[in-house]
């Protein structure tokens, strides 16, 4: 209570600055997800939006404001974070939009979830309204967006068909994460084979597509099934409603894109974070450490 307290008047004294609703963050581990690399590597105007690098943040708390009654002092939260400034060592943030960490994970395992367990469960539930005993493509399986689409569809029961680009990282799926149906997203031959085989040539009723290169969202949508749907991610190649009107009106098509969340949003994908961590439905991704002075060597 001590602790509460002294969080409470050092915000009150100014010392923090902290609106009412808002807490401040000590940033013990920051995420690198693949838009922070895209952003640096090959910025373009449809990366500008975006918040800066590092954006997916797990830390301590060291300050509440006046408002805040669910979250104290000294705990551990993580959070998408909208700062400016690229990996920041402190945040402050509106306590309505932080998870808190299980006991039981690292703040780097923490840090390796909000933009892609935001990002998926968006996609797959809110969007695509994605449902039990139903087929779901899920494209570039492997990286983090794949890594948690495929715990969630697990979790809702449906059934899965996804893509990889090297022979390792389908290994992987298959082997490690025991997955049936893996196919290629470099050779479309390959790839409409193992989606037909997969689901009797009858399609999938969802597509979660990040997939650029040309011909690849021409294949994508050929293999939806009638009335399906067609979520789209990437911010690069990206089709038009009525692009797509022309040459599938029945599929439903939406285009997610997360950098223009507004407050309602946010606070409703961080209580869903937060129930399924609670839970022990979401679980942390594969990831790899850099220390701050590797920076460069991750990126």
């Amino acid at each position: 209570m001590k602790q509460i307290e002294a969080g409470r008047i050092a915000a009150q004294n100014g010392q923090f600055l902290l609106k009412f609703k808002t807490i401040q963050i000590r940033v013990h581990a920051s995420g690198l997800n693949f838009r922070d690399i895209l952003s640096i590597r090959k910025p373009t105007l449809e990366f500008a939006p975006a918040s800066a690098i590092g954006s997916d943040i797990c830390g301590e708390v060291i300050a509440v404001g006046s408002a805040v009654r669910n979250i104290c002092v000294g705990a551990n939260v993580l959070a998408m974070s909208l700062e400016a400034l690229p990996l920041p060592n402190v945040v402050q943030i509106n306590a309505s939009h932080v998870a808190l960490l299980p006991q039981n994970l690292t703040h780097v395992e923490g840090a390796t979830l909000p933009t892609a367990f935001y990002t998926v469960y968006h996609s797959l539930v809110t969007v695509g309204n994605l449902s039990r005993g139903e087929w779901v493509l899920i494209h570039t399986a492997s990286g983090g967006v794949g890594l948690v689409a495929i715990q969630v569809a697990r979790e809702i029961g449906a059934k899965i068909v996804c893509t990889a680009g090297s022979r390792r990282k389908r290994a992987y799926l298959t082997d490690v994460l025991g997955l049936k149906n893996v196919t290629s997203s470099r050779d479309i031959s390959r790839f409409l084979a193992g989606v037909k085989s997969a689901t009797g040539n009858a399609g999938v009723h969802l597509v979660l597509n990040s997939l650029t290169s040309k011909g690849w969202k021409e294949a994508s949508i050929y293999v939806t099934r009638t009335g399906g749907r067609f979520i789209e991610m990437s911010k690069l190649n990206v089709w038009s409603h009525a692009e797509v009107d022309q040459i599938r009106p029945d599929v439903r098509y939406s285009i997610v894109d997360l950098s223009s969340r507004d407050d309602d949003r946010t606070v409703y994908l961080a209580h869903e974070m937060q129930t399924w961590l609670a839970n022990g439905k979401l679980a942390p991704i594969a990831y790899s450490v850099f220390e701050p002075p590797a920076i460069i060597s991750a990126l």
